[in-house]
C-alpha cells in the first residue's frame, strides 16, 4: 500500500494531489475499519469468556447449594 502511495506521489501533477488525498483518505478509513472490527472481536471474545467463568461458577455454586441441602 506505501508502496504504490509513494509512486503515485511520484507522478503528481496539478488535479493528481486531488486524487492522491482521496486515495490517502480512502486508506485511512480502511486501516480504521480493519482496527475497529479487530477491537470487535477481542470484545466479543472476551465477553465470551466472562460468559463461559459465569456458567462454570454456576454450576459450582449449584452443586454447593445441593450438598449442603443434603446434609442433614
Amino acid at each position: 500500500m506505501q508502496e504504490v502511495r509513494e509512486e503515485l506521489l511520484g507522478r503528481v501533477s496539478g488535479d493528481s494531489s486531488h486524487v492522491l488525498r482521496i486515495f490517502d483518505d480512502e486508506a485511512q478509513a480502511m486501516q480504521s475499519a480493519r482496527s475497529s472490527s479487530r477491537m470487535l472481536e477481542e470484545t466479543l471474545a472476551t465477553g465470551a469468556a466472562i460468559l463461559s467463568k459465569y456458567s462454570e461458577q454456576r454450576d459450582r455454586l449449584k452443586g454447593a447449594q445441593q450438598r449442603s441441602i443434603r446434609r442433614p
